[in-house]
């Protein structure tokens, strides 16, 4: 849930002051991850010896208030030294949401190894033996200062390296991050710069996203990559064994492991024999088209027994970034690396880089990474002419619908395929301008799903697995999903999907959904299910992401970026993608084909309509949010579709504007919340025009009979005569009607608007909630 950033200029001149930007910048990018403090590093007026780390408590802004005093009143960051230019240079930087120790200066990242800052670490991610390994650091005599785990991480590569180094040995840098990660239990992506090996950084991760982003001469590298797979145990390898007391592990230092020679000690402390990628010679070579070569240096694969030299080009002029999310790249580079877990990257001294994957103890993995074209644009990053970024989404919801249909709501043709990859026989229908829609035979097109829908068709139930708003899109689509597939759906939260341990089968589908694609306990059930070998199906808005990545197939969302806190736009095409999926599914049953049409022609219908409902209700939502404001507790109900609508909605509201606010099943009314009613408490009521519509009206009566319709709420259709009825005594707040499936998607907009406009009015950070952020990367 933090944020990392890192940025490395080789041969590539660059002041101080370029580089404190550059870093501020990327942390601004990233402050959604969490704002609880920030801090960074980077060198002082004596070079790489003297770093320079600068910590404040709060936002982004204040440290870079405490960075611009630092230039004025500290010598290391003097306005000659600040505006020297540099050749080469490691910053690494970090916005913390607070997971061990309270949010401080002094339990902000980048933290030391010792009083000199030989290591300086940045961490995203949880260690979950770092009490242990604590305890054994404290009997060696080290000491610390704070009670995060990032500090113990600082500690135990100064550990290691002494350790090592008392043997008699040199690691690498690379080496020395590979030990630390053999020791290291939990999830993390962490960047390392060290005194000890001047202008070099060592990334590496393990179940936490990193980015790496490449400019400079690295961007003629061809659109792939070898990595380097190193298995096996360190500690088999090693000179000692890294093993921690309380974990069945203990580090200790001398003699040799079992079967260990000083042939494999040596070399894994050289690094011989891992012919590590080169972007030196692979651009030596990129002309010849042949990556494998120019990652050997010519020929065929060198025995992994041979050391083999990487020679470093002396006109190397490179930069390298490093982030937890691709937003923060953008405006740099657009060629990116989806860092894998177990992967290592080493940028050294010269400007090469280097890429090794270490720990493959399930044998399972990735030898080869590609570089990537960012599709991401820096004006979906921007404000733009919006206040706040919930705003801006909000507003945001019509394109994006859009562009979660386009090419994928398709009209039936008998041409020849398309140039918009839709295919032979389907022709896009976005977008629609004058299209009647009651002519137009709409079909929908999912290529993410085309080669695993047979499997998905044949399974004996889907099983969705979900937290927070993406959940809610769950189940707001479930009851579609089980019309039209015919097929048993649950929806389960992740994090209890894996306290219980639901049994999976061979025959489950289990579609994981995530507007990052790196939530953890999402991707933890995700790790589950496969072992369990059910079929894998991935729906996230992040290209490139952790879940879209180790699922069997998937569909990206398509909603554009998403920063504030408070998701919107990506629940609606969600809910969209994931009837979608439900008409796909149901694609060969004439029986629903009267139904499937409906709901197809009611997509086509979706974003003009949700742009009808931004017009129609927003100044009554800002209206109804200052009555409200004062609040303590408002209460939902809805039934059938509009139940998710409830939990969904009640969330917004609570993450923004800390009201409590309770979602509940309508058909729940005499089973308890009807004691919570009396004529104080602001309820809202969802009231559409579907099969559920004369249970909901049974339950708007008997909250009117407690006193209940003076604070209520009404949301239902334009034009619906038994809402209408109300109009004198309550508050409607009326949307335009589209069929009932996707009614929801038109209900949740008001609501999406009156929790902005609550959290405005009670003058709150609409984007920066909190104790929240946005990706939640940690359990």
């Amino acid at each position: 849930m933090c944020g990392i950033f890192g940025y490395i200029n080789c041969g590539v001149g660059q002041s101080r002051r370029d580089v404190l930007n550059v870093l501020l910048n990327g942390l601004r990018r990233l402050e959604y991850r969490g704002y609880d403090s920030a801090g960074l590093v980077c060198d002082g007026a004596a070079g790489v010896g003297e770093p320079v780390v600068i910590k404040r408590s709060g936002t982004v802004d204040k440290l870079a208030a405490a960075v611009w005093e630092a230039v004025d009143t500290d010598a290391r960051l003097g306005a000659e030294v600040v505006d020297a230019v540099m050749q080469n240079h490691v910053g690494i930087a970090h916005t913390r949401w607070a997971t061990h120790g309270a949010p401080s200066p002094l339990n902000s990242h980048p933290h030391a190894s010792d009083s000199t800052a030989q290591f300086l670490v940045v961490h995203n991610g949880i260690v979950t033996n770092y009490k242990a390994l604590k305890a054994m650091l404290t009997g060696k005599g080290y000491t610390f200062e704070t009670e995060t785990d990032t500090e113990v991480v600082a500690r135990l590569l100064k550990y290691l390296y002494e350790t090592v180094r008392e043997g008699g040995e040199v690691l690498t840098f690379s080496r020395l991050v590979m030990h630390m990660m053999h020791a290291l239990d939990g999830a993390y992506a962490i960047l390392v710069r060290s005194t000890l090996f001047p202008n070099e950084v060592v990334a590496c991760k393990r179940g936490s996203p990193l980015v790496l982003g490449l400019k400079g001469d690295v961007r003629e590298l061809p659109s792939s990559g070898s990595v380097e797979v190193m298995r096996g145990s360190l500690s088999e390898q090693a000179g000692y064994n890294t093993t921690i007391n309380g974990g069945g592990r203990r580090l200790s230092a001398g003699g040799s492991a079992p079967g260990a020679s000083t042939s494999k000690r040596r070399k894994l402390a050289t690094g011989e024999g891992l012919s590590p990628v080169s972007t030196a010679v692979a651009v030596a070579a990129a002309a010849a088209g042949s990556l494998s070569t120019a990652l050997n240096g010519g020929g065929s694969r060198p025995n992994p027994t041979t050391p083999k030299a990487v020679t470093a080009s002396p006109a190397l002029h490179n930069e390298y970034f490093f982030s937890s999310d691709a937003c923060a790249l953008v405006e740099h580079t657009d060629k990116v690396v989806y860092m894998e877990d177990n992967d290592v990257v080493h940028v050294d001294a010269a400007g090469n880089l280097h890429l090794y994957c270490f720990g493959a103890e399930s044998g399972a993995v990735v030898t080869n990474r590609v570089i990537q074209t960012l599709e991401l644009e820096l004006q979906q990053i921007m404000k733009g002419s919006y206040d706040t970024f919930m705003r801006k989404e909000i507003f945001e919801q019509p394109e994006s619908l859009t562009q979660t249909l386009r090419g994928r709501l398709v009209k039936k043709s008998t041409g020849p395929a398309t140039s918009d990859g839709t295919g032979s026989g389907f022709t896009s229908v976005f977008p629609l301008n004058d299209l009647d829609m009651d002519d137009v035979p709409f079909e929908v097109q999912l290529g993410g799903l085309n080669e695993r829908m047979s499997d998905i068709r044949r399974s004996n139930r889907v099983i969705f697995v979900a937290c927070g708003t993406s959940y809610n899109s769950c189940l707001a689509a479930r009851q579609t999903m089980e019309e039209l597939a015919e097929l048993p759906v649950s929806v389960e939260l992740a994090s209890d999907f894996l306290d219980r341990r639901c049994p999976i089968y061979r025959s489950d589908v289990c579609v994981f959904v995530s507007q990052s694609g790196e939530t953890a306990e999402t991707l933890d059930a995700l790790h589950y299910a496969r072992s369990h070998h059910a079929l894998t199906v991935g729906i996230v808005n992040c290209v490139g992401s952790s879940i879209s990545r180790l699922t069997d197939c998937g569909v990206h969302l398509n909603a554009g970026g998403e920063i504030g806190v408070a998701s919107t736009k990506v629940y609606t095409s969600q809910v969209v993608v994931i009837i979608m999926m439900a008409l796909l599914l149901s694609s060969d049953s004439r029986s629903k084909d009267a139904r499937r049409a409906e709901i197809l022609r009611g997509l086509a219908q979706l974003p003009s309509r949700v742009e009808a409902t931004l017009a129609a209700v927003d100044e009554m939502m800002k209206t109804t949010a200052h009555k409200l404001k004062d609040q303590q507790s408002i209460l939902l109900f809805g039934r059938g579709y509009q139940y998710a609508t409830c939990l969904e909605a009640a969330l917004k509201i609570k993450e923004v504007s800390y009201v409590h606010t309770e979602g509940i099943h309508a058909g729940e009314l005499k089973h308890g919340p009807l004691a919570l009613v009396d004529d104080k408490m602001p309820v809202v009521l969802f009231a559409s025009c579907d099969a559920t519509a004369t249970r909901v009206h049974n339950a708007l009566s008997q909250v009117a009979a407690r006193g209940g319709l003076g604070r209520m709420i009404i949301v239902g259709c334009d034009g619906d005569a038994e809402v209408m009825r109300y109009k004198d005594s309550a508050t409607l707040v009326l949307v335009p009607q589209v069929v009932d499936c996707l009614q929801c998607v038109l209900n949740i907009v008001p609501m999406q608007l009156l929790s902005y406009h609550l959290a405005v009015a009670r003058n709150l950070n609409v984007d920066q909630p909190r104790n929240l952020a946005k990706s939640v990367t940690v359990q």
